[in-house]
């Protein structure tokens, strides 16, 4: 059942700490009384420490920081004191040492050991570890962690490497403590493990935040976060800085919606502290806008707290919550229509997401999976032309009776260059193939032509179509291409005028050359679809390579310039295997391979759907 606290202002909920809202209460009283006052933060145990957080509060102070961040400072350098500094253990040692000499009843030979095994290792950890280790084993040391698994035990053996967790208290169930400033107490978080080299084994929660930065290391909100401009209101100018994080879940797929609250194409992971964020909704959270409440009513605590008028109650419950030790908040899904995220307003270490191949892919090759690079290049590319990206996660399965299909219907399809809708999907075929091979460029890959003998032959420089792959997927980023002049279309007798008016594919590229030799936007295309379309996922070159390599490739083109695409690759790889030479072709050499007749044309709309079937 709630329980009502001493002021009759606030309820809580049951296992709260009922001291804290009890303290606010009171100081609330004397606020009214005195707005002047201030109470600080009650003294740390050991002397060492109270020198040095008494320090850093005077420094605050002389670098004109007001009374009542000074002593939060003190206090938070307390706090973090307490998880792994050579300060506490030598507090410890002394106030065990001091209370031995004395005759104090208080005496504990546990904290003696507990600080002295502390002190050894945070001054040098590479002899003391092992020694440590070692001495657990002996009689003596079995009586040392009798004693100190009072409280916790002694653990694992990374302590060789002096990143042990020697002593560890639950703290999981630790109450909220109050912090005593100006106005009043607040709520703290539970502290950290406590102990030698503390490494706190805690409950984290897993966050992944999208950038359009590639090499980030930690979302910054200083360097990230919301940055003041002419076009924020006042309320939102008193925000504090912070950076946006969803919680674990898959990449962003409609960059339509996503631009408008900033999601970029690349993906990191972090983790932040559970005891560091507050949820929004949680009972925790109402007990922050209860004590917001408290102040709101006062204008005496609101001074005393900087707050404004104009400032909105988020603002004023997030600096709260960031000067009781809270530095993230978390907003559940029912928030929020992207899935839960986490505001953290503190820095957040990070690392780039794993790729993951496609669902279904056989990995039998190096050469076969996900390429990081080539995955970056296209994510770099759709974002930057502004195009939604919806990559397929899983791999194709051949469905032989659509390969047929298909085939049918490439094979039905008119050769119709001077049609509208055809010199529309083309053109725009031409310009994002250019596009795309621009953000290549950008991105360190080159391309060449397929080599020449002394004959004067084209020359193919690679054992294995894969060869190409693992070429342009290595350190060299290169890759060289089987050139169109050299063999177009099926019968190989190349191309005339009336081609290259009819198809914009076969125009020269302005100002691009390949080992000396023109490049027209067919060989840029070739480039494209291979690094695009196969190099990216690893997919390979028979049907069902050729089929992922469409279904890959296709994702990063408009709508319009699809069409045109699916014709140049779904339909004739269809054509190929499927057609009237294909079981022939399926097995072929490459110079024993029958290709499709070359058309300029579109097909049904059904063929653009990887699942597509015609209407019966």
């Amino acid at each position: 059942m709630p329980k009502t606290a001493s002021s009759g202002r606030y309820r809580a909920t049951e296992g709260m700490d009922m001291s804290t809202l009890g303290v606010l209460s009171r100081a609330a009283d004397q606020m009214r009384r005195n707005p002047n006052s201030i109470r600080a933060a009650p003294k740390p145990k050991g002397t060492l420490t109270h020198a040095a957080a008494d320090l850093i509060r005077r420094g605050s102070l002389a670098l004109g920081g007001s009374e009542r961040d000074a002593v939060q400072r003190a206090h938070r350098f307390e706090e973090w004191n307490q998880e792994w500094n050579p300060l506490s253990s030598a507090d410890m040692v002394g106030t065990q040492l001091r209370r031995k000499a004395s005759g104090d009843r208080d005496f504990d030979k546990g904290a003696l050991a507990q600080g002295a095994i502390g002190s050894a290792l945070a001054v040098a950890p590479e002899f003391a570890a092992p020694a440590v280790k070692a001495l657990a084993k002996t009689g003596v040391g079995k009586k040392v962690a009798g004693v100190l698994s009072k409280t916790s035990p002694i653990v694992d053996d990374d302590v060789v490497e002096g990143a042990a967790k020697v002593v560890r208290t639950k703290t999981k169930d630790a109450p909220l403590r109050p912090v005593r400033t100006k106005d009043g107490a607040i709520p703290q978080p539970a502290p950290a493990p406590r102990g030698v080299l503390s490494t706190p084994d805690e409950t984290t929660i897993p966050v992944r935040h999208y950038s359009h930065k590639r090499d980030l290391t930690e979302a910054d909100p200083n360097r990230m976060g919301s940055n003041p401009s002419k076009n924020m209101s006042r309320s939102e100018l008193s925000q504090q800085r912070r950076v946006y994080l969803g919680e674990n879940r898959g990449l962003p797929t409609d960059y339509d919606k996503s631009k408008d609250i900033g999601i970029g194409p690349y993906s990191y992971d972090g983790a932040i502290p559970e005891r560091k964020v507050v949820t929004v909704g949680s009972p925790q959270h109402q007990m922050f806008k209860n004590i917001m409440d408290e102040i709101a009513a006062d204008p005496a605590k609101m001074k005393a707290w900087g707050f404004n008028d104009f400032d909105s109650a988020q603002t004023m419950v997030e600096r709260l919550q960031q000067s009781a030790g809270f530095t993230a908040r978390r907003f559940p899904s029912e928030y929020t229509p992207y899935g839960a995220a986490v505001h953290s307003f503190e820095p957040v270490a990070l690392t780039r997401t794993a790729e993951t191949p496609l669902a279904g892919q056989p990995l039998k090759l190096d050469a076969q999976g996900p390429h990081q690079g080539l995955r970056d290049a296209a994510r770099g590319y759709m974002a930057d032309a502004r195009i939604p990206y919806r990559p397929s996660s899983a791999y194709l399965d051949v469905d032989p009776a659509r390969g047929r299909a298909i085939a049918d219907a490439y094979e039905a399809m008119p050769h119709t260059p001077e049609d509208p809708e055809v010199q529309k999907a083309y053109g725009a075929l031409a310009s994002e193939t250019l596009g795309q091979y621009e953000a290549l460029k950008r991105d360190g890959y080159t391309f060449d032509f397929y080599p020449r003998d002394e004959a004067g032959n084209i020359a193919d420089p690679y054992a294995s179509p894969f060869d190409a792959l693992r070429e342009v997927r290595g350190d060299g980023k290169t890759m060289k291409v089987y050139p169109t002049d050299a063999g177009y279309g099926s019968d190989g007798s190349g191309i005339t005028d009336q081609m290259i008016a009819e198809n914009p594919m076969l125009g020269l590229v302005p100002n691009e050359t390949w080992g000396g030799q023109p490049v027209r936007v067919n060989d840029v295309f070739r480039a494209v679809h291979d690094a695009f379309g196969h190099a990216k996922d690893g997919v390979g070159f028979r049907a069902s390579g050729e089929e992922n390599a469409w279904n890959a490739h296709r994702a990063m083109y408009t709508p319009t310039a699809q069409r045109a695409m699916t014709t140049e690759t779904r339909g004739q790889n269809s054509w190929l295997n499927f057609g009237p030479h294909g079981e022939a072709n399926r097995t072929a050499a490459t110079e024993d391979t029958v290709f499709a007749p070359q058309k300029i044309g579109l097909l049904p709309d059904w063929v653009l759907d990887p699942n597509g079937m015609p209407n019966p």
